[in-house]
């Protein structure tokens, strides 16, 4: 009923989204290529269905842009298309409004105006749809299509354009579940899709998982469930959004009435993602990369308590003498990992009670914050051929976990999803391999590594492996436990739409989150670790934390090693990167900052209740003038009333509300059960006189008066 109500809130909420990808042809002559819609009046193709289409005026005329975006009046007798042939002669900002005036002028509406792109892809950036005014103010159509076609109509002559006429059809991909789909949408424009929920699937599985995996740029994610494609597509208006910048993961609720689901991703910034749609009883396939051509791509899911999510891999032909690899980072709350492998065609789902290899803590085994599997090239467990597939189920235990994973053979290098963190552990001397992606923007990109435990080196260069040998890298950073590089974007060496390889040396055994991202990424924090990091004076750092469950209180802690940060947060989903002038709540000591959020706050409550997970989005601001500001940012959600549970005697067996204390360390992850036994004295104040009755013991401790000279806190019982 929540997910109902939810649905029914966002709809009424809705609002139209900008154009995107079409197919365009030149008719009589059947010509084709790609387009992108740019910007219009109304929607002309809003009242057609996907494979109908929409006809730009019939008569293509040439029209030239002269210097300073100066264009001859428009031909007489209108409305024609216009072709205009060399819009390079207009900057950024002033083509729209010059297009606009000028057709404006003849007091007609209906004009069509193309706009041959340098690129395939038909990317022009004169008219991003955001900037065009909601609704925008336009007497026609304006597209633009892709360099080949628009090299094609302009070598045309005059008489042969007079009478052709361009075929305009919006471009819609089918996609199915479980089948990785690669896909490239240019900032300000619109992909696609359409899902069809039938089957034995959609009479077990009652909701659809749609996960976004960014190689770069920001893909946002706009959704609606109908009966019927008609009242699909074209997606004027959703049901369902999630605009966090970097990943996006979407759980969208089925009921059979509407077994369609209409999927628009938009990009904030021009992006190549890949998109997969699953259930619950999906086994999700992973890709593992090809070394050295492809990495391999981390994928970013959610789990509720003590539920599995179910993966597989089948590695590559040369990975059969190479040691495999796989990893869990965990985001909020405790994932296990367990693995099998087979050679059958029936599919295996691994649990705690029947896994081959396993990440869950044993009895007398050192705790590992982090869930890592490697099986080796000499394990008898292993199989082999082309049939092999590797089966790894993610169990969130105890509580909801939001985790990614991914898999890899040898030395095959790891993407880098911007503002994602990618968990690693290496014994000492062990080097593992990253590739971080830069966009076509000249912003400055960092790449940080908070250890968890030992000392590392990074090492970063473009476009091949990076090492330790002077050749091998062209920026490194310090040894330590916590370590960064920058590369400023006037760097000799700095290049955009290209790769950057990172190498993680470490020294001693060790074991860190990774994480890059450009100026202005937002991210990822991991529930109850620190991140250390730098902000330039006047300049803010941006960071989100996933919040699992449903009821918890919030501690951000800001601790400062130089200059003077703040903290300002929300959960406002359309304002991810909160500032000075635009948050819900903040902290701005002179010193170090902590944030405390309560779980009765009716903020977080209405986000905790709108969102199947909730974000909270942090920006920190260099409030100093002169120096940066150098700090350790570490952002925990405890969980209310589930930290102390009666379990006998059973007359109050139950739950009781709890909080943690404002010092010590952080509350296990996992429940940790004992017997409860009273401290005596009673308050602990003064040497305890049972203290060897309390070893392996609970300790019940009732606090003393409030007056801290009687009973000083905290402790050294503490």
């Amino acid at each position: 009923l929540r997910d109902l109500l939810a649905l029914v809130t966002l709809g009424a909420c809705a609002a139209a989204r900008p154009g995107g990808e079409l197919a365009v042809s030149l008719l009589p002559d059947n010509v084709e290529g790609d387009g992108l819609w740019i910007v219009g009046t109304a929607w002309p193709i809003a009242a057609q269905t996907p494979a109908e289409a929409f006809q730009l005026p019939t008569g293509i005329h040439k029209w030239q842009a002269k210097s300073g975006c100066v264009f001859d009046n428009a031909p007489e007798g209108g409305p024609f298309t216009l072709l205009v042939v060399n819009f390079g002669a207009c900057d950024d900002s002033s083509l729209y409004e010059h297009l606009r005036d000028k057709l404006g002028e003849t007091q007609v509406d209906g004009w069509g105006v193309v706009l041959p792109s340098d690129s395939a892809d038909a990317h022009a950036l004169h008219l991003a749809n955001f900037e065009t005014g909601e609704p925008p103010d336009f007497p026609g159509t304006v597209i633009t299509v892709s360099k080949n076609l628009g090299d094609k109509l302009k070598a045309m002559s005059a008489d042969k354009l007079d009478k052709a006429k361009l075929n305009v059809t919006r471009v819609t991909q089918e996609v199915t579940l479980d089948t990785p789909v690669h896909a490239s949408t240019v900032q300000g424009h619109t992909s696609t899709f359409l899902y069809r929920h039938a089957g034995a699937r959609a009479e077990t599985d009652r909701s659809v998982t749609i996960s976004i995996t960014p190689t770069f740029g920001d893909p946002d994610l706009y959704v609606s469930t109908c009966a019927t494609a008609e009242q699909c597509l074209p997606l004027a208006y959703y049901d369902l959004v999630e605009r966090s910048p970097g990943d996006d993961v979407m759980v969208v609720p089925m009921v059979p009435s509407k077994p369609l689901v209409a999927i628009v991703v938009e990009a904030a910034d021009t992006t190549e993602y890949t998109m997969l749609l699953s259930t619950a009883s999906s086994i999700v396939p992973l890709e593992p990369g090809d070394q050295p051509r492809r990495p391999a791509v981390p994928r970013r899911y959610e789990a509720g308590a003590d539920e599995y999510r179910y993966f597989s891999v089948r590695f590559p032909a040369a990975a059969h003498d190479q040691p495999l690899h796989f990893a869990v980072t965990p985001l909020t709350g405790d994932p296990d990992l367990y693995l099998a492998a087979s050679s059958q065609d029936t599919p295996v789902r691994p649990d705690k009670t029947d896994s081959t290899w396993s990440s869950a803590e044993q009895e007398g085994q050192p705790q590992h914050r982090y869930e890592h599997l490697t099986v080796a090239t000499s394990d008898r467990g292993r199989c082999s051929g082309s049939g092999c597939t590797y089966y790894l189920s993610v169990q969130a235990d105890h509580a909801p976990s939001t985790f990614s994973v991914v898999a890899w053979a040898g030395d095959t290098a790891v993407q880098l999803v911007e503002g994602g963190r990618q968990a690693g552990e290496l014994p000492a001397g062990g080097t593992r391999y990253y590739v971080a992606h830069v966009a076509g923007s000249h912003s400055d990109l960092s790449i940080v590594a908070d250890m968890a435990s030992g000392a590392a080196r990074l090492y970063a260069r473009v476009g091949k492996k990076a090492g330790p040998q002077p050749e091998e890298h062209s920026w490194s950073s310090d040894t330590g436990s916590d370590l960064g590089i920058e590369i400023r974007h006037d760097d000799a060496e700095f290049c955009t739409n290209c790769e950057i390889h990172v190498a993680v040396a470490c020294e001693a055994a060790c074991s860190y989150t990774l994480v890059s991202g450009a100026n202005q990424t937002v991210a990822v924090l991991e529930d109850g670790a620190p991140a250390r990091e730098e902000v330039s004076p006047g300049s803010y750092e941006y960071f989100k934390l996933y919040l699992s469950e449903k009821t918890v209180d919030v501690e951000v802690v800001l601790t400062v090693f130089s200059g003077n940060p703040d903290i300002y947060a929300t959960v406002d989903g359309a304002n991810p990167r909160p500032t000075r002038g635009n948050f819900q709540w903040s902290s701005e000591d002179a010193a170090s900052d902590v944030l405390l959020i309560d779980h009765r706050d009716e903020l977080l409550t209405g986000c905790q209740l709108e969102q199947d997970t909730c974000v909270l989005y942090i920006g920190v601001y260099g409030q100093d003038d002169e120096a940066v500001s150098s700090f350790s940012l570490l952002a925990s959600a405890y969980p209310v009333s589930s930290a102390f549970h009666v379990a006998l005697p059973t007359a109050i067996e139950g739950d009781y509300d709890s909080y943690p204390a404002d010092f010590g360390p952080a509350l296990p992850r996992s429940p940790l059960t004992g017997a409860l036994v009273q401290a005596e004295p009673k308050h602990a104040c003064s040497e305890l006189t049972n203290a060897a009755a309390l070893s392996g013991k609970i300790v019940l401790v009732q606090r003393g008066p409030r007056d801290d000279s009687a009973c000083p806190l905290p402790h050294a019982y503490f």
